[in-house]
């Protein structure tokens, strides 16, 4: 992984844990490196690891220059319950890359708990 890609994950992953540990939810994280394996293999990988962690919900991010993708899955289904695209773009830009992922990380966890406050409750 290089300097950039490791900015983007940890940036992304301390965004979205300051806006859900201060709503209340209990979370864990797991980096996965594709390598040689599918996506479909590592989708597998990651749910088995949700279940073993007795985890309710699993937001799955797949970051790259102009964003990330998510997916927000229900682990005990293993059902979707909302997916979308963070445009880095739309977050201001004060030359600080890490703070400007974090700004990002924040926004789409926001955007999850909105799915959540309509879906769960």
């Amino acid at each position: 992984m290089d300097t950039e890609q490791r900015i983007q994950i940890i940036s992304l992953e301390t965004g979205i844990m300051d806006i859900l540990f201060d709503k209340g939810y209990i979370v864990f994280d797991r980096i996965l490196i594709r390598g040689e394996k599918s996506a479909a293999i590592m989708n597998l990988e990651v749910i088995e690891f949700a279940v073993e962690q007795d985890a309710d919900l699993l937001l799955v991010l797949v970051p790259n220059k102009q964003g990330v993708s998510w997916d927000l899955v229900q682990v005990e289904y293993a059902g979707k319950l909302a997916c979308g695209f963070a445009d880095i773009s739309t977050v201001e830009h004060d030359g600080n890359k890490m703070r400007r992922w974090i700004s990002l990380g924040n926004l789409l966890a926001i955007s999850a708990l909105s799915v959540l406050d309509k879906t769960l409750f």
